[in-house]
């Protein structure tokens, strides 16, 4: 009993804190809150089932709020090699511009190597074909729907497990991505370029692991004359797995 008073006031904390954090970003701009939870299922053969979904939302503008839905098929070829198919959909609520529906097929591999006693590298090679709807809003021009292809990759660090203090069960993580056109861009308000991200992980043994980022997202904005800025943003993740 002791031990899930801990793990619940552990949560209470860390929603606590992102709440806090939201508030105090009101006047940050630039400064953008993200949430999500994970879902995986592992079936008898090499395949594997999934879904994320979350909500994103840039703090320091309340006009814009994004929520999203990702299934994804993994099948795993062995220990360090996978490959995954996804299928998502996101909405962008805006109250300046036009939302904006985006319907996001991927293929992705993944390999793990190498992997130490004390730490591992994950690169991962995803393409996206991403397709847009925007809103008719009086006032604004719309473009037709419009296809974007789009690659990414990420190398990201992890390491083993291990206990720091009250804190058991714990990883240190860190990662950089790259994000590239593989055609005529469509029209975003923001359009990713690179990230950089740090945080840690705990409670891999247990039914409701999570993680904590903090990470650099350099973006562009299309409707401001390709204008590059900086983000930050601080993500919460939380895993399901059975």
């Amino acid at each position: 009993m002791e031990v899930w008073h801990c793990r619940k006031y552990k949560y209470y904390g860390l929603l606590g804190f992102l709440l806090s954090t939201t508030v105090n970003a009101q006047t940050t701009p630039d400064f953008v809150t993200w949430s999500d939870f994970n879902y995986n299922h592992t079936l008898k053969t090499n395949w594997s089932i999934g879904a994320d979904a979350g909500v994103r939302g840039l703090i320091s503008d309340p006009d814009w709020t994004s929520i999203y839905l990702r299934p994804i098929l993994i099948y795993g070829i062995n220990d360090q090699l996978n490959v995954g198919f996804s299928v998502a959909a996101f909405n962008n609520f805006n109250k300046v511009m036009p939302d904006v529906f985006e319907f996001r097929p991927a293929q992705e591999v993944n390999l793990v190597w190498p992997h130490t006693k004390r730490w591992n590298l994950k690169s991962r090679v995803r393409l996206e074909e991403r397709y847009f709807q925007r809103e008719i809003r009086h006032g604004f021009h719309v473009a037709h729907p419009q296809w974007e292809f789009r690659g990414r990759y990420e190398l990201r660090f992890n390491t083993e497990h291990f206990d720091f203090g009250f804190m058991k069960d714990m990883y240190i993580l860190a990662s950089g991505e790259y994000f590239f056109s593989l055609s005529t861009e469509a029209e975003q308000i923001f359009a990713n370029q690179s990230r950089l991200l740090i945080g840690y992980g705990q409670g891999t043994g247990e039914r409701w692991p999570h993680e904590l980022h903090f990470f650099w997202l350099r973006i562009r904005n299309t409707f401001e004359e390709s204008l590059q800025t900086d983000q930050y943003v601080l993500r919460l993740r939380v895993f399901l797995r059975n």
